[in-house]
């Protein structure tokens, strides 16, 4: 995870073996998924990319593209959720202010309007 000016990118790959069965399919550090979160006026901007190296005699014979959909969706609605939660417990404890304030989130900084 790495935070910027900007927003938030997680980077995941991993770091054993996929097998199929009992058949390996995939070796270590062959998936690669990047999520790119910026907070925006309207919400949360994300964007995501993958990218699975296997051999195309494999890639021919399995579907692995909703596999990886199902992991990016839930680790975004992982990642969501906790700012989520972790922007309702600021919003809890903070004192009535002027209209306008700036919370400070360990990850991001985010105007509100009351």
């Amino acid at each position: 995870m790495s935070v910027s000016l900007y927003g938030i990118t997680y980077s995941i790959t991993n770091f054993r073996d996929i097998n199929f069965s009992i058949f390996r399919i995939m070796g270590a550090e062959r998936v690669s998924i990047v999520i790119y979160l910026e907070p925006v006026e309207e919400g949360l901007l994300i964007y995501s990319v993958s990218g699975i190296y296997i051999p195309t005699f494999i890639a021919n014979r399995i579907h692995l593209t909703p596999n990886i959909n199902a992991r990016i969706t839930s680790l975004i609605n992982w990642i969501t959720e906790g700012l989520k939660r972790q922007e309702s417990i600021i919003v809890e404890h903070e004192p009535e202010t002027p209209t306008k304030k700036v919370l400070q989130n360990s990850i991001i900084n985010r105007l509100l309007r009351n």
